[in-house]
């Protein structure tokens, strides 16, 4: 398992790392506003993404069988068409009635574009994980990272509107990353050579009906977090404070992606295979402590010397970024422990109940950051009631995914 996640953990870094390294760059080409705009296009392609394939990639990992295993596949491939489709003719009669404003223009129009770039990259990681094929998934992720970050200097300095040079440049990234991971794998293309046939798609949809029933929600509840934090903070705070979050989540939440991305996939791949109910359990500790591990020491120099460090690499008219993240830092470090262990009640069957338990966490989040702004708290103040709020959360949700983790067999 650590060597499986340590490949995972190493294509997803090299492909985080130029786009950490530009960001400096691409602050001074756009303002806190506009990037404010490109931070909730992002938000809505991660919404979209949980819904665009009905989930039913995560099950991909499940069947014994390598035929059904490619039904499920182009499943998911066939919701992301249509939902692709809905999506961009929603959001052209959408611009067409709509007037046209600061927040709400064509670009949105790249908004449908991303989130299919982002299904097929789900569809081909979840085929990727089934065959444990964690180079090319790995290579993949790179190349996705790269191309973004080039992909935007590149059209920025060639004197592109910004904020049009963000999205283009964020499409064209991850269809290399698809492009070049898949290229690698030909049995994803193989099957999708395989008859397509309604009835085949029915029978799987139906026989795995509880991933898109109970994981699709979860999913699109977790996504609608960002979002909605978004949406709160713009009605109580002025644009450059919405930018400044957006670059929290942006650079400080990457590091939870990171190891999310990497850790998650191949921890369903072990817990699913058979074993002993203590042993499931044992392995869940240790990526709970190990996780504990690489964190604290990055969150601690947050806490301490945010304000400065942000003011110096992304520029002064940034130091309320880091005051942000100074406030905010016990919530980023418990959501980067948290994050890749939600595949434990997936895999134990217990999808029913984490999705109660989301809506408790993300309720909590969302209520503590709008009482808090609703009684006339600062935003710095009311991301650090928000961080103790969430703490209690945390510690409640990792015991539970503890427990849950000694279940004795796994059925598909």
């Amino acid at each position: 398992m650590i060597r499986h996640a340590s490949t995972l953990f190493t294509g997803t870094l090299l492909g985080q790392l130029l786009p950490l390294a530009v960001a400096p760059l691409l602050t001074r080409f756009v303002s806190p506003a506009q990037f404010g705009i490109f931070a909730l296009l992002l938000t809505l392609v991660g919404l979209g993404s949980y819904a665009c394939g009905g989930r039913y990639e995560a099950a991909i990992v499940v069947p014994a069988d390598d035929a059904e295993a490619s039904s499920l596949l182009r499943l998911v491939l066939a919701i992301n068409a249509a939902f692709f489709g809905i999506t961009l003719v929603a959001l052209a009669a959408a611009l067409l009635l709509a007037p046209a404003n600061e927040m709400f223009g064509p670009v949105w129009l790249s908004l449908p574009f991303m989130i299919l770039a982002n299904g097929l990259i789900n569809a081909w990681e979840g085929w990727g994980n089934r065959h444990e094929a964690y180079r090319s998934i790995a290579i993949s992720r790179t190349t996705r990272g790269v191309g973004v970050a080039l992909c935007q200097v590149g059209l920025l300095v060639a004197s592109a509107p910004p904020l049009l040079a963000l999205v283009i440049g964020q499409c064209l990234g991850m269809l290399a990353g698809f492009l070049t991971g898949t290229s690698r794998n030909q049995s994803f293309f193989t099957a999708l050579k395989l008859p397509w046939t309604l009835r085949d798609l029915r029978r799987v949809a139906a026989k795995y009906a509880h991933y898109p029933r109970y994981n699709t929600i979860h999913g699109l509840i977790h996504a609608a977090q960002a979002p909605l934090t978004l949406l709160i903070i713009s009605a109580y705070c002025t644009p450059p404070w919405v930018g400044a979050f957006g670059l929290i989540q942006r650079i400080l939440q990457a590091p939870s992606g990171l190891v999310g991305t990497a850790v998650a996939p191949v921890l369903l791949r072990e817990l699913v295979k058979p074993t002993e109910a203590q042993t499931r359990q044992r392995t869940v500790l240790r990526v709970i402590a190990g996780l504990s591990i690489v964190a604290t020491p990055l969150f601690v120099v947050v806490a301490i010397w945010a304000p400065e460090l942000f003011g110096r690499i992304f520029g002064e008219s940034w130091h309320d970024a880091g005051t942000l993240a100074q406030n905010y830092w016990g919530y980023l470090l418990l959501s980067f422990v948290a994050a890749p262990l939600a595949v434990v009640s997936q895999a134990a069957r217990r999808m029913d109940t984490a999705m109660v338990v989301s809506i408790i966490g993300n309720a909590l989040y969302l209520g503590t950051l709008w009482v808090s702004l609703t009684c006339g708290s600062s935003l710095p103040e009311a991301l650090r009631w928000l961080s103790i709020a969430m703490a209690i959360y945390f510690i409640l949700y990792l015991t539970w995914l503890v427990r849950i983790a000694r279940f004795d067999t796994y059925r598909d």
